[in-house]
């Protein structure tokens, strides 16, 4: 099943993912019944940490959960509801430095249903929040259809529930049949597109980006234990990840200015597998 939001998600995150400015470390740790727990530390200025934890099945709720807990003392859970052809999840959010005040909790619930309708996998989405004591919180809303590769999808806001309107629509095409080529268009109202490819030839995968409104392009590849971009204002960004042993892996990443000769973004970042 295709989401409406994640039509085009493999050339746009080959082209966003792994990328990264500045120093981090990262830690991940596996432990019982498939929990994970990830922390990162980001450092500049001040240091900043996040830690996540990811249980298969809490003991408490047997679902899987989600924890987030940052430096700035904001907390989330998530839950993972599935039943049949649909998918729920609810994340609870507070400040632990002030977790009696309601104006500082929050509930975000989003609701999947997934079904092949007459041979087109059809999935809907529904997302939407409260915030405090304010309930009534713009609806999300995702509609995607899929047949043989090819794919199209609808995604807009209904500002209130009780004037129901659907405003700020984005349409998206594509077509990811073949597994060596995907390409993918968004556009509000025909004339701004955004065009997104994904091509696979001889062992490389590239993947392309190009804004028609703006005339905006970048395209990316693979690089040894790594990959690079450059977009069509000269900038070429990098990313390499080297394993020094089993448990221990060094990154590099960086960004070169092509029209001046300047290095910006230069971070170094080091993950831990435990």
């Amino acid at each position: 099943m295709v989401h409406a939001a994640d039509i085009g998600k493999a050339s746009k995150d080959f082209l966003k993912k792994d990328f990264f400015a500045g120093n981090e470390f990262k830690v991940t740790q596996g432990c019982c019944k498939g929990t994970k727990q990830t922390t990162t530390f980001k450092l500049g200025s001040a240091v900043n940490a996040t830690h996540k934890i990811e249980v298969g099945s809490c003991n408490y709720t047997k679902l899987p959960t989600t924890i987030n807990l940052g430096s700035s003392t904001d907390a989330s859970t998530e839950w993972t509801i599935k039943s049949g052809a649909t998918k729920t999840k609810l994340t609870l959010g507070t400040n632990l430095a002030a977790a009696h005040d309601i104006s500082k909790l929050s509930l975000k619930k989003s609701f999947e249903f997934n079904k092949d309708v007459s041979g087109i996998a059809t999935a809907l989405k529904l997302e939407t929040s409260a915030k405090g004591t304010n309930f009534i919180q713009p609806i999300n809303v995702g509609l995607g259809f899929e047949k043989k590769g090819y794919q199209f999808g609808v995604t807009g806001t209904i500002p209130s529930i009780t004037a129901p309107a659907f405003a700020n629509p984005k349409f998206v095409v594509a077509f990811a049949g073949c597994p060596h080529f995907q390409v993918s268009g968004t556009t509000t109202k025909g004339s701004d597109w955004n065009l997104n490819a994904l091509i696979k030839r001889d062992g490389r995968t590239y993947a392309v980006e190009f804004d028609t409104t703006t005339m905006a392009a970048a395209i990316a590849t693979e690089l040894p234990n790594g990959k690079a971009k450059i977009s069509c204002d000269g900038v070429l960004t990098s990313y390499q990840k080297f394993p020094v042993s089993e448990t221990v892996a060094a990154r590099f990443g960086s960004s070169f200015n092509l029209s001046d000769g300047k290095i910006t973004n230069i971070g170094i970042g080091v993950d831990f597998s435990l």
